[in-house]
């Protein structure tokens, strides 16, 4: 794991905020010191629960309340293991500053610049095969498989963005298309379709009663 730095940055709206609680806060800072270097950290709940002697279910209660007030932002890499990656959300704690170095951005000849990597794209790509059932329809055919990811390279990308960067939320909204349409008599739907309902899929997810979350919406 990122050594952390020897510095914790806690910005005022952090240290104010009435929601966060005083471990939430330490946590922050901690935060900030392990993403000194490249913006971000891999941090699990049994490092935090280490280093400020509470237990790992509590670590995963004030990880989520500074996520939900906006304050980092959280990607896991299921392919990976659940790998988790937490991303300071600089734009929430610095409106028009840069205080901390963000994560490098590829330069895109689009209207938007997103972050997104091959491994990223591939991920989105084959979690739509698993909703769409088809992993048996492609096994072995690479022609078939190709045509999957030439149709909805485009649509993927526009997902990632408009989900924030965040493979968790875009994995989501894909299980939710995929529940409605089952729910509704199994209508045909792609990514561009799940991009056409996020809206949709954003208002069902903020409904959610409290302490819902992981739930299906």
């Amino acid at each position: 794991m990122t050594e952390p730095s020897f510095y914790a940055v806690i910005p005022a709206n952090v240290r104010y905020d009435s929601r966060l609680s005083s471990t939430a806060k330490l946590i922050y800072g901690e935060i900030s010191a392990l993403a000194n270097k490249e913006g971000f950290c891999w941090a699990a709940n049994s490092y935090f629960s280490e280093v400020y002697g509470i237990t790992e279910s509590q670590a995963s209660v004030v990880i989520n309340s500074l996520k939900k007030a906006g304050y980092i932002r959280i990607e896991i890499d299921k392919v990976n293991g659940n790998k988790r990656t937490i991303y300071l959300n600089l734009k929430k704690t610095y409106p028009g500053k840069s205080i901390l170095p963000s994560p490098e951005k590829p330069k895109e000849n689009t209207t938007s610049i997103i972050n997104i990597t091959r491994d990223i794209l591939t991920n989105i790509i084959n979690h739509y095969i698993k909703a769409k059932n088809w992993e048996q329809t492609i096994e072995n055919n690479k022609k078939l498989l190709s045509d999957i990811y030439k149709r909805n390279g485009k649509a993927a990308k526009d997902l990632f963005s408009l989900a924030g960067e965040s493979t968790e939320e875009v994995y989501e909204a894909i299980d939710f298309v995929a529940r409605r349409s089952q729910e509704q008599g199994g209508w045909d739907w792609t990514l561009t379709t799940v991009c056409k309902k996020f809206p949709e899929f954003k208002t069902a997810r903020e409904e959610q009663p409290e302490g819902a979350a992981g739930r299906e919406l």
